[in-house]
């Protein structure tokens, strides 16, 4: 990195498994972006040093002040430790069974799997949703240890690079990625913890990206200045497929400009689902129970069957070796099996021999998945009347030749171009500091899909075709048979959002009541993930998200119409009002407008 330039761009990709950092000068362009690659306590036999495990420990509880236990690679074995707490930070994205399998495969707890694979939350275990907390510590605080640990090595890195004095005295400009779907309070939770542990600072600049739109832009950067990159074309539609260790995720978009700078907006709702890598490792633990039986895998520590641990390393290589053609792979048994030579399980001397043929038995399931999930992106394309040209593969389990190859043998079936880039586990990084070497104003993606339906229960006149009976009420002030709890939806998913400009919906809604009655409205806001939204508010499928609450007592009652009851001619009123929305970059506000005046408002911690 050049030394006269007096601004750097630093990208920090903190991920729920591994954490990565990029950086280059603002004279640079993507192909000179660096990623840090020297994390402290690498061992030979570790090829990870594109990333770093997102991983704490602390020292001993003693009343003492806060102590550094270890973070990242330098944890010793066996350490209790502080992990996935990413996950912790955005309260809305709860998945019991989900989380706790994948804690169980860190932690090596065959038993707390739930092998079975059935599709229920609750295993009945009692299990909490992650690893203990460290007393007087939220998640916030555990993450900004965990950044402080990776500032600190990224700025002796640097300082180290460019010398420290003239590290000390340039400007650096620090992009942070998020997840495209968190909401405003994880996103903000994220933001002081990268505060807490130096990376934001009255001296830094420091931006936001999401990792989809990161991920986007270094593969079109990349791609577009290498062999072959005047076909990316102004209206081409692309998938990417975000394939981690825990998930794959996947949107879609359709390319709006080329120069000077890529802009696109997104084509479809992305999608996604649990069929990462980490779950090759989960069938790899079934596989090695099957092979060894249960009583000889109880003889097993769970510490040597966690990740990390050294048959799970030994399978790591194996796994990341693996392409589909024949191959032989030597797993090292721990000791405490006790296990006999035994040829036709391939176990010698302790060893244990896994082929291709099982290495493809323990991919299959997950490739196909996300090759399922890659066509249902591309179906949605071709509803809108496109079709897709390229599918860029990045991520984690991205780099896997295996998947790859059968991506690029899907592709090739349907007249798509499959593309990699380089680098494709550390893409998010290094997108974020391609995305921080362009100007301030705008970003990759200038149009979004609606990831949800919005809207709001109200009551209609009663129709014996279209409602059903006991949602029947006769309103004792008009007389009228009415059917309560039917939704009126203000946004649909898939909607087009604009990035740069704000867009407002409303629905007109009314209320009755009397003289004597209290004037305070509330208006319930609701929203379903579902692609057809249900007409029922009881409706599973629909979700509370927050409640629009209005004061009207100081509105004259001039202001409402006045009506009289058909039995016994008593007087009441009609409020005519709004429930409208406002969604600005993505961001939610409902509000209750009556004449012409807002009364009452409310933002969920929620993104459209």
């Amino acid at each position: 990195m050049s030394s006269s330039n007096d601004r750097v761009v630093i990208g920090l990709d903190y991920g729920t498994t591994y954490t990565g950092v990029a950086y280059c000068d603002s004279q640079g362009t993507v192909r000179d972006i660096q990623i840090v690659v020297d994390w402290p306590g690498q061992h030979a036999h570790n090829a990870v040093n594109e990333k770093v495990p997102s991983q704490v420990a602390y020292g001993q509880i003693d009343g003492s002040p806060y102590e550094w236990g270890a973070w990242g690679n330098i944890i010793p074995p066996n350490t209790p430790r502080q992990y996935w707490t990413k996950l912790k930070l955005d309260e809305k994205s709860k998945r019991p069974r989900e989380l706790r399998m994948l804690l169980a495969l860190l932690a090596g707890d065959i038993g707390a799997m739930n092998l079975d694979d059935n599709d229920g939350d609750d295993d009945g275990d009692g299990n909490d949703d992650g690893p203990p907390a460290y007393p007087g510590k939220e998640p916030v605080d555990i993450v900004a240890d965990f950044l402080t640990g990776v500032k600190d090595h990224v700025w002796r890195h640097m300082g180290e690079e460019l010398t420290k004095t003239l590290f000390e005295s340039i400007q650096l400009d620090v992009v942070l990625t998020v997840p495209a779907v968190w909401s405003d309070k994880a996103k903000d939770l994220t933001f002081k913890a990268a505060t807490k542990a130096g990376f934001v600072g009255s001296d830094k600049i420091v931006k936001m990206v999401t990792e989809p739109e990161a991920a986007a832009i270094y593969t079109l950067k990349t791609l577009k200045s290498g062999p072959g990159g005047d076909d990316i074309r102004i209206g081409d539609h692309f998938v990417l497929c975000d394939a981690g260790g825990g998930t794959v995720d996947l949107l879609s978009y359709k390319v709006q400009s080329v120069s000077p700078y890529f802009k696109v907006e997104e084509a479809a709702v992305g999608t996604g689902d649990k069929c990462g890598s980490t779950f090759i490792n989960r069938d790899f633990r079934k596989w090695l129970r099957e092979k060894l039986g249960p009583k000889t895998m109880e003889l097993i520590p769970p510490e040597k069957l966690r990740e990390g641990s050294r048959i799970i390393r030994e399978f790591e290589a194996a796994k990341m070796s693996f392409s589909g053609d024949t191959m032989k792979a030597y797993l090292t048994i721990p000791r405490e099996a006790k296990i006999d030579d035994d040829p036709s399980l391939g176990i010698e001397d302790g060893d244990m021999l896994i082929t291709d043929k099982d290495l493809r038995e323990l991919f299959d399931p997950w490739v196909n998945k996300t090759l399922q999930l890659i066509d249902d992106q591309a179906a949605a394309v071709y509803a809108t009347g496109a079709s897709v040209k390229y599918v860029f593969l990045v991520g984690g389990f991205g780099k896997s030749d295996y998947l790859y190859k059968k991506v690029q043998e899907y592709c090739t079936a349907r007249g798509f171009e499959a593309r990699r880039p380089p680098f494709p586990w550390s893409a998010v990084a290094r997108g974020a500091v391609a995305r921080g070497l362009e100007p301030a104003s705008g970003g990759l993606v200038d149009v979004r899909r609606c990831r949800y339906h919005y809207g709001t229960p109200v009551s209609q006149p009663f129709n014996p075709t279209k409602h059903i009976a006991k949602d029947a009420y006769i309103d004792k002030l008009t007389g009228e048979r009415l059917a309560k709890g039917q939704m009126r939806w203000l946004l649909s998913k898939g909607d087009a959002l604009s990035a740069s400009k704000p867009r407002r919906v409303a629905i007109e809604c009314c209320r009755t009541f009397t003289p004597d009655e209290d004037r305070h409205f509330g208006a319930q806001i609701a929203y379903c993930m579902k692609d057809d939204a249900p007409s029922r508010f009881m409706d599973d499928d629909v979700i509370p998200l927050c409640t629009v609450k209005a004061d009207l007592s100081d509105v004259p009652e001039s202001k409402f119409m006045r009506a009289r009851t058909r039995l016994g001619g008593e007087e009441y009123f009609v409020a005519e009002f709004k429930i409208e929305l406002l969604v600005d970059n993505s961001r939610l506000k409902f509000f209750l407008v009556f004449d012409g005046e807002e009364y009452g408002s409310a933002v969920p911690n929620f993104d459209a």
